[in-house]
């Protein structure tokens, strides 16, 4: 997912199965209509060749090397925004159904309505 600087998404894909998601950030970065200033993103989108392209579109790369690799000019002001992305996500997935939602309709039997507590008396017995 892409999103600017206001944290609005302005494209996103979806990777299938297990597929890691750097191969269509190459796609969704050439989808942007406007050059952006920084590209932020996490350790997992570490790549020489991620970077080089960011740097052919004029952009300026905040993406943090993996913790083996050799360190690399990566600005901590720019990339905490990087949680920004991760709000959207909480936001988008709030909207979402539960996966138990969706497979069944609500049942409409008068069994599964719930009754409210009775209330109980104040401790006397009854007649």
């Amino acid at each position: 997912m892409i999103a600017d600087g206001g944290g609005r998404a302005v494209a996103f894909s979806l990777a299938p199965g297990q597929a890691h998601e750097l191969p269509m950030a190459h796609t969704l970065i050439d989808l942007l209509s406007e050059k952006p200033a920084w590209v932020v993103a996490d350790r997992g989108y570490t790549n020489h060749a991620f970077r080089d392209h960011i740097w052919a579109l004029g952009a300026r790369p905040a993406i943090p090397p993996q913790r083996h690799e050799a360190p690399v000019a990566c600005p901590p002001w720019t990339y905490n925004n990087r949680n920004r992305v991760e709000q959207l996500w909480a936001r988008l997935k709030e909207w979402r159904l539960s996966p138990r939602a969706m497979r069944r309709p609500p049942d409409p039997s008068p069994a599964s309505y719930t009754l409210p507590p009775r209330s109980i008396g104040s401790g006397t017995t009854g007649p």
